[in-house]
């Protein structure tokens, strides 16, 4: 700043050669004097002229624009580079005098900018501003120093020194994008605490509630057998039907904390897809339009079926209470390559195959500031009477233990799209049959009645549920209460068990450790693992045709099926 003031004060000097202030040589020169030795004014004139020659020289050299504009908008002063960059912006040759704000070519957005900016500094403001320009491909950003110029007290231009900031810029950018990420991880980490919260306590209880319910729903089913009053029967189904609320309640709520036992299968999801349409069509009436779009091709990936049907069955109801005056609902299924990775508030998808399933709707949309909270437990945008906000919390969740990603595009007015990107499975010869399992019934395994089954269960009331249920297919029965007197039973028996009953978790002997002994003896012995716990890790790797899992609470009529089918496959 002090260089502009000097470059004036060095014109006006010039200008007023003979009316330089010297009061502060009157202590040895006097006006007479210096009038008398014209070598003393000479002396002055080249001390001025090296002074000026020097700052001149600065300013050429300096590796800014810098540039002097006057009352009228003409170029007082301008250095190279400002009268290179002008050039290279404008296409025109910055020269001294020039007009300012009638050069032809030059935008007239650019215009007002430099208009507002000089009156500002021409009234006596004193401010800094911040500019991009682009000199062809490159992008440049800077900040000006916008200075008044005064003589005698008088405001006569204004001097202006810009300043390449963009490397300072692209690294505040860069924090920017650092702290938005670290934003973004924060929320993604407090989403996880929350789910992780709720999931120890679902946890927690899932066990200890489970086996209530198998008792709650086992005595129930042999209850209702044993009455012939109309009445009984419908406070029995009152009985079942709140039992299994209950049961699919601690499902939802496992699932989105990811605790739930998948049921893994290859399967083609284009035809799954496709398969769902009429159930959709019953759910969401007939005043919606349904568009179900599956590949042309087969899309096979690997995952829980039933899970993934939960998704789409999800998605499909929040479309329709989107649409309470009817729209379009379409579900499109396809294999995609994606070659640069994708990233949004949601999703951080690296390149490579994916499956992508896309459920659109064109619904009334989710305000922004609502849609990045959609996925979080308990959360929901419909009245207190409509939902629970577990849907999508479990929807995302089951995305995520098939080690997939979901995003979503949302906007009032305008409909709602989620994208969900599954991984493809290459183990197409693996495709399994999708369709449900027809239960087997009791009187086709007469011919192997004399089979021995040994039941372990150390909940009482779940082990009399259990027991009922199995006898009544008439096979050799066999029980205790853990690992350890199971073990003693065989052992005081003598009869080779032909099928292994057992609960996975028990004091002393958990039902894993039990397998393993008896199979070391036995080694044709069938397991069938039971657990009200869901943590996925505990369960044992299930062998095709030697082993099972029946997740708790069952009821009577799905343990004997789980044992028709095992005691009837020959493997």
């Amino acid at each position: 700043m002090s260089l502009i003031f000097a470059l004036v004060y060095v014109r006006k000097s010039k200008e007023k050669i003979k009316n330089i202030e010297l009061s502060k040589f009157q202590t040895n020169f006097s006006e007479k004097s210096l009038c008398e030795d014209p070598s003393e004014t000479i002396r002055l004139q080249r001390n001025i002229d090296e002074v000026k020659a020097n700052l001149i020289t600065v300013i050429e050299n300096a590796i800014t624009p810098i540039w002097i504009v006057s009352k009228t908008y003409h170029l007082v002063l301008g250095n190279s580079i400002f009268s290179r960059y002008y050039k290279s912006v404008y296409g025109v040759e910055a020269t001294t005098g020039m007009n300012l704000m009638t050069v032809p070519g030059v935008p007239k957005e650019d215009l007002d900018y430099w208009k507002s900016r000089y009156d500002r500094t021409l009234a006596g403001e004193q401010f800094s501003d911040q500019k991009t320009i682009k000199f062809g491909d490159n992008v440049r950003h800077f900040e000006a120093m916008f200075m008044p110029v005064r003589i005698d007290g008088e405001l006569t231009s204004a001097a202006i020194v810009g300043t390449d900031i963009t490397s300072h810029k692209d690294l505040i950018d860069n924090l920017q994008k650092t702290l938005d990420e670290k934003e973004v991880l924060s929320e993604q980490l407090l989403q996880s605490q929350k789910l992780e919260s709720v999931g120890q306590l679902a946890g927690g209880i899932a066990h200890d509630f489970n086996n209530i319910l198998t008792g709650i729903i086992g005595s129930a089913e042999f209850a209702k057998d044993l009455v012939d009053s109309r009445e009984a029967k419908d406070y029995i189904d009152e009985i079942l039907s709140s039992s299994q609320r209950a049961s699919a309640l601690v499902r939802r709520l496992l699932t989105f904390a990811r605790k739930n036992v998948l049921n893994i299968t290859v399967f083609d999801l284009s035809a799954a897809v496709k398969d769902l349409s009429r159930m959709i069509k019953r759910l969401i009436g007939e005043d919606i339009e349904l568009y179900i779009r599956p590949s042309s091709d087969k899309i096979i990936i690997k995952g829980d079926i039933h899970q993934i049907e939960q998704i789409v069955i999800n998605l499909a109801v929040n479309a329709r209470d989107a649409m309470p005056s009817g729209g379009k609902l379409t579900i499109e299924c396809a294999k995609i390559e994606i070659s640069h990775g994708i990233k949004t508030d949601f999703i951080s998808l690296p390149s490579g195959e994916w499956i992508e399933l896309k459920v659109t709707d064109s619904g009334h949309g989710i305000p922004s500031e609502l849609v990045k909270h959609i996925f979080e437990p308990f959360f929901s945008t419909k009245p207190k009477d409509k939902g629970t906000g577990l849907g999508l919390s479990m929807v995302y969740s089951i995305v995520k233990q098939h080690n997939g990603f979901i995003d979503v595009n949302s906007s009032p007015g305008k409909g709602t799209e989620f994208k969900i990107y599954l991984p493809p499975s290459d183990d197409i010869n693996s495709e399994k049959n999708t369709a449900k399992f027809e239960i087997i019934k009791s009187d086709e395994s007469n011919n192997i009645r004399n089979l021995n089954i040994l039941l372990v269960e150390d909940e009482e009331i779940v082990r009399k549920v259990a027991l009922k249920a199995i006898s009544k297919l008439g096979y050799n029965l066999l029980q205790a209460d853990n690992g350890v007197s199971a073990l003693e039973l065989v052992e005081r028996e003598r009869k080779e068990i032909h099928l292994l009953v057992t609960d996975l978790v028990m004091p002393q002997m958990g039902g894993q450790e039990l397998a393993k002994t008896l199979r070391q003896i036995m080694p044709d012995l069938k397991i069938l693992f039971t657990s009200g716990y869901t943590d996925s890790s505990k369960i044992p790797e299930i062998e095709t045709g030697k082993s099972d899992f029946l997740q708790k609470p069952y009821t009577p009529t799905e343990i004997r099926k789980k044992i028709l089918t095992m005691v009837s496959n020959p493997n």
